[in-house]
């Protein structure tokens, strides 16, 4: 039997097409292709790294944190708005849910793959505020303790 890495690894681009599915109205509509989808292959892949598939280790935490503020700071750019940043999350974390169903017998690892969504909104939250957080001097601090407070869920 697979595992849960093999089956969420192997279906990347499942998830991609479903969340487009959930995603295709307004605000995203008005995006590009290109801009829509940012870097989500890239982000589902370290998300996967970093929870179920890898050692769970610093360098997979870090590259998922790292492309959840690139994210954020994309989706400001475009002008989507927060709320719309936290909804894509949400349709996001569906997708995968969704995906995984039939495998709830390996709840622990799902579990791990939920935190690493709420970790990851939270990475894109900081990246759309960048702007702010730099004004307050506040950027240089925000991930160290973001990785502190949250990669708890993500190494059990």
């Amino acid at each position: 039997m697979p595992t849960l890495c093999t089956i969420l690894s192997g279906s990347i681009a499942e998830i991609v097409a479903r969340w487009e599915r959930l995603v295709d109205r307004e605000p995203w509509s008005r995006l590009t292709p290109t801009d829509r989808r940012d870097e989500l292959p890239e982000f589902l892949a370290h998300l996967f790294d970093a929870t179920v598939c890898g050692a769970r280790n610093a360098d997979d935490i870090e590259r998922l944190i790292d492309s959840a503020t690139r994210h954020g700071e994309q989706r400001r750019r475009v002008g989507l708005d927060y709320d719309h940043v936290m909804e894509e999350s949400a349709l996001l974390r569906r997708a995968v849910w969704e995906l995984a169903q039939s495998h709830r017998d390996e709840y622990h690892e799902m579990i791990r793959v939920d935190a690493g969504l709420t970790v990851a909104l939270m990475a894109s939250l900081r990246g759309y505020a960048r702007t702010e957080l730099e004004a307050r001097g506040e950027w240089s601090s925000t991930m160290p303790r973001l990785i502190a407070d949250w990669t708890s869920l993500l190494r059990n």
